[in-house]
């Protein structure tokens, strides 16, 4: 029974439901597989760009040679400590952006894709320190042979703090936070096709 002026279905409130939305077919078990191999490659091959990046901004301390041994700059701890937190702010950048791309991209493959940023996401922080400290990174025990008195030594990169490891997994996440929200809605209750 309805009253004069009252509608027979009340109209749900505003932004209650989402109007429907195509959603694609959802993607099949080898694909998402497909995509988190193929992360875990990015990941590396990101982790190279960023070792060399986190070397060349991070500054690391030096020291100049004396008669006497090693006169360090007298911004050396400074500088030390400003190679964890370049390492930090390096990492987590190729996090948020690495991250975005694939969760942007990654919509028929679910809840998956935000496994797949993960696994990007380790396998690139531990990398970059990899990189940066194998390939990237001065030798300050073969300068400090070959120096002579006035030569000026520049130390390693090393991080204060396993801790730091933490900043692409967070920019990841950050990232794929951004790009899930892009993800067309679809109406509440409605499942979601499958592939077999």
């Amino acid at each position: 029974m309805t009253f004069p002026g009252v509608p027979d279905a009340l109209t749900p409130w505003p932004g209650a439901a989402y109007p429907p939305a195509p959603e694609p077919q959802t993607s099949s078990v080898a694909a998402k597989i497909v995509l988190v191999v193929a992360c875990a490659v990015a990941g590396a091959l990101l982790a190279l760009a960023a070792g060399w990046v986190w070397v060349a901004v991070a500054h690391p301390p030096t020291a100049k040679v004396t008669a006497d041994g090693l006169a360090f700059d007298p911004s050396y701890y400074d500088r030390a400590a400003g190679i964890t937190l370049w390492f930090i702010v390096v990492t987590l950048a190729f996090g948020i952006v690495s991250g975005l791309v694939v969760a942007w991209r990654g919509y028929r493959h679910g809840v998956v894709t935000v496994l797949a940023i993960l696994v990007m996401s380790v396998v690139g922080s531990l990398l970059t320190h990899w990189f940066g400290h194998r390939l990237f990174d001065a030798d300050p025990e073969a300068q400090f042979k070959a120096a002579e008195v006035g030569d000026i030594i520049t130390f390693g990169v090393e991080l204060d703090t396993m801790t730091a490891y933490l900043g692409w997994p967070v920019g990841g996440m950050i990232g794929a936070l951004a790009g899930v929200s892009g993800w067309p809605k679809r109406p509440i209750g409605s499942p979601s096709p499958r592939v077999e």
